[in-house]
């Protein structure tokens, strides 16, 4: 990871439990395994959980990149 980057994560507390990307040793079944322990945790507390996931190959198709040159 460049340093920059790396500076910035830690001057952000983005590095903290909350953010997985970026990270060594973290993984697409990391980051899916968090998502569903923070669900099943806020539900369990009765709290309101909203999950929204966003398909960017479709979002991408839209754009007509031929047209941009």
């Amino acid at each position: 990871m460049p340093k920059r980057l790396e500076t910035h994560l830690i001057s952000h507390r983005l590095h903290d439990n909350l953010q997985s990307a970026y990270r060594t040793g973290l993984f697409t079944e990391t980051a899916l395994l968090t998502v569903h322990h923070d669900i099943a945790e806020a539900i369990d507390r009765k709290y309101m959980a909203a999950l929204v996931l966003l398909y960017l190959s479709t979002a991408f198709d839209v754009i007509d990149h031929k047209s941009c040159n």
